[in-house]
């Protein structure tokens, strides 16, 4: 009952700082129309899928340290820096998930609602909710230091929900991608193949 009450608290949070989240969203997008129409990186090495990597249990501790790194990175990143290493951050991602998502649509595009799609249900959300705080957490600093210093331990307490959920969707996004995809990969080439 806790953590519904919580959520259901850190969502009227959320919609009280539309400001916030419009930057939110505004660097996401604008790095996802700019990954779909000019990719970065060199695409998919040899348009083949390596195996060799998906081990589950070894997967999932990289994809967990990983995304845990840009979270964290994106939350106190957003601290020390008023926000700015966030926003470059969220445009980054956006980048990243654009140009992947281009990349295997010129594989093959049923690929991006198997391999992309179900973690990215979940991490994308994640990575927003990071901004989110990031973006956050030196207003609500800036607020405590200038005036309202009352309101700043109920913030900071939203705050802090959201970040548990965001540790929540990250872990079950690893999951997701560690163990899901690479069986769902399998299986379809297993079937295509004969």
């Amino acid at each position: 009952m806790f953590l519904f009450k919580s959520f259901n608290d850190s969502l009227i949070y959320i919609r009280k700082n539309r400001f916030t989240v419009i930057i939110v969203l505004f660097s996401y997008c604008m790095g996802l129309l700019i990954g779909l129409f000019n990719p970065v990186g060199s695409g998919l090495s040899g348009n083949k899928i390596d195996f060799s990597l998906q081990n589950g249990y070894g997967l999932i501790a990289n994809i967990l340290l990983n995304n845990i790194k840009v979270a964290v990175t994106m939350i106190l990143g957003g601290l020390m820096f008023l926000g700015v290493l966030t926003v470059v951050i969220l445009f980054l991602n956006g980048l990243i998930l654009g140009s992947a998502i281009y990349y295997t649509y010129t594989i093959n595009p049923n690929l991006i609602y198997i391999t992309l799609l179900p973690q990215g249900i979940i991490e994308v959300p994640s990575f927003l909710l990071a901004g989110f705080v990031g973006i956050r957490l030196p207003f609500e600093f800036y607020k405590y230091l200038i005036y309202e210093k009352p309101k700043l331990k109920n913030n900071i307490l939203e705050l802090l929900h959201i970040t548990f959920y965001i540790f929540l969707l990250i872990f079950i996004a690893a999951l997701v991608e560690s163990f899901l995809v690479p069986f769902i990969l399998k299986n379809m080439i297993i079937n295509i193949g004969g």
